[in-house]
């Protein structure tokens, strides 16, 4: 039932080169770990979370779904260090971005404990992360970093319930969007879930992977292979009892293997 939809020559190689970097990455930045500059704790910690999720999407589009749910558990452990470093030290590197990256790679698990666990955890520190934006002084520099923190935090929200709170993220990103070199398409497929709307669902979903299409030369190869906004959509809607057959579209972007097989 492995979704091989059309996998070129040059995706299966991308896959193989994707997984010996990502270990080449692992076994780089953790060499010398005693020699690494407090400072810096973050980004490596950030880097070997990438390095992470980089192995588990290569794996998965392998085919080995067991193996690669515990690179995503890896990557989120790394996700969160490099956070917690970050507050701790005040070296914070790529701040709003590893926030949208720890609840996705949860996401990526398919762990409902580990996804209710981090999506909580998000929703209790955001007025701590917002706290640590608004001390960025130029407001013009400030407007992107507060995107990316409304970005970020819609999946945590509508995760934990807090439907309210998902609409206010969902209206900035919407008035403030223009931001974003490229629009992403996240509305319809969240109000979808909101309102239980399978065919809403299913259409944001089709935008999310229409845009993936167009876009996707630009990405890295982990984002590039595996449309993760479209996988996190479904495992949110999956973890909310919608039947998740009512709205998977066949890509191979998506993996079924995520969704249809133990």
């Amino acid at each position: 039932m492995f979704n091989k939809m059309e996998r070129t020559e040059e995706e299966k190689k991308d896959i193989e080169i994707m997984i010996k970097c990502g270990k080449e990455n692992i076994e780089m930045l953790t060499r010398d770990w005693n020699k690494i500059a407090i400072e810096r704790l973050a980004s490596v910690y950030k880097m070997l979370g990438d390095a992470c999720k980089e192995i588990g999407v290569g794996t998965l589009l392998s085919g080995n779904k067991k193996e690669a749910l515990e690179w995503f558990k890896k990557s989120v452990e790394y996700y969160k260090k490099a956070i917690e470093n970050g507050d701790k030290t005040g070296h914070r590197y790529q701040y709003e971005f590893t926030y949208r990256w720890l609840i996705e790679s949860a996401l990526l698990t398919q762990d409902e404990k580990i996804i209710k666990e981090i999506a909580q955890h998000m929703c209790d520190v955001e007025e701590t992360v917002v706290n640590n934006i608004m001390k960025i002084k130029d407001g013009r520099l400030r407007r992107f970093p507060m995107l990316l923190y409304h970005i970020a935090f819609i999946l945590p929200n509508l995760i934990v319930g807090n439907d309210d709170k998902t609409k206010e993220h969902l209206n900035y990103f919407e008035k403030r969007k223009t931001l974003l070199s490229d629009e992403y398409p996240i509305t319809d497929a969240v109000k979808g879930i909101l309102e239980r709307d399978p065919k809403l669902i299913k259409e944001g979903i089709d935008k999310i992977l229409k845009r993936h299409s167009r876009i996707k030369r630009a990405l890295p190869s982990s984002d590039r292979l595996l449309c993760i906004p479209a996988v996190c959509k479904l495992t949110i809607a999956k973890l909310k009892g919608i039947d998740i057959n009512d709205i998977f579209i066949e890509n191979k972007y998506v993996p079924k293997i995520l969704f249809f097989e133990k």
